[in-house]
C-alpha cells in the first residue's frame, strides 16, 4: 500500500509541472547555485511529450552546469541540456518559446561551448512570430528583449 501511496503522489507532483510555476522558475534559475537547482528538481524527472517542458529541462541542465565546478561534469551538463533543447526544436520547430529558451541560454552561453549558432535564427523567429503569441509569451518574451544583447535598439522598440 505504501508503494502505491508513493507512486500517486509521485504522479500527482509530476503531472503539476505546469508552465507558469515553470517559467516563474526559469527567469529567477541563472541567480544563484540554489535558484539553479531547485530550478532542474522542478524538471528533472519530467518524461511527458510537451515540448516546451522539455526545452525548459534542458535549459536547467545548462544551467546547473553554470554553477558547477568540476570541468567534466559541467561540459556533460551542458551538452546534457543543449541537447534536450535541441531535441525540442526538432521536434516542434514552430514553438517560439522553446526558440526563446535556446538563445537565452546561447546568449549567455562562452563562446568556448560553441553554442551561439542560432542566434540570429531564433531571433528572427521570435521577431516574426510575436505579434500572433499568447499575452503570457508575448510577457516572457518583452522581459527577454529588455536585456538581451541580441536584439537591436529599433528591434526592442518593435516588440516592446
Amino acid at each position: 500500500m505504501k508503494t502505491v501511496i508513493v507512486l500517486f503522489v509521485s504522479m500527482i507532483s509530476f503531472l503539476m509541472t505546469d508552465l507558469g510555476s515553470v517559467r516563474k522558475a526559469y527567469k529567477t534559475a541563472p541567480a544563484s547555485k540554489e535558484a539553479a537547482q531547485a530550478f532542474l528538481g522542478q524538471l528533472e524527472n519530467y518524461n511527458g511529450n510537451n515540448q516546451t517542458l522539455k526545452a525548459y529541462q534542458g535549459a536547467a541542465y545548462t544551467l546547473k552546469a553554470k554553477f558547477e565546478k568540476k570541468l567534466i561534469l559541467k561540459k556533460d551538463l551542458f551538452v546534457k541540456g543543449a541537447t534536450m533543447i535541441e531535441e525540442a526544436i526538432k521536434k516542434d520547430p514552430n514553438n517560439i518559446e522553446i526558440r526563446f529558451i535556446r538563445l537565452s541560454i546561447q546568449e549567455n552561453t562562452p563562446r568556448i561551448m560553441g553554442y551561439k549558432g542560432e542566434i540570429n535564427e531564433d531571433k528572427e523567429k521570435i521577431l516574426k512570430e510575436f505579434s500572433k503569441q499568447e499575452k503570457d509569451i508575448q510577457a516572457l518574451l518583452k522581459d527577454f528583449v529588455k536585456t538581451s544583447e541580441s536584439f537591436t535598439a529599433e528591434e526592442k522598440k518593435q516588440l516592446l
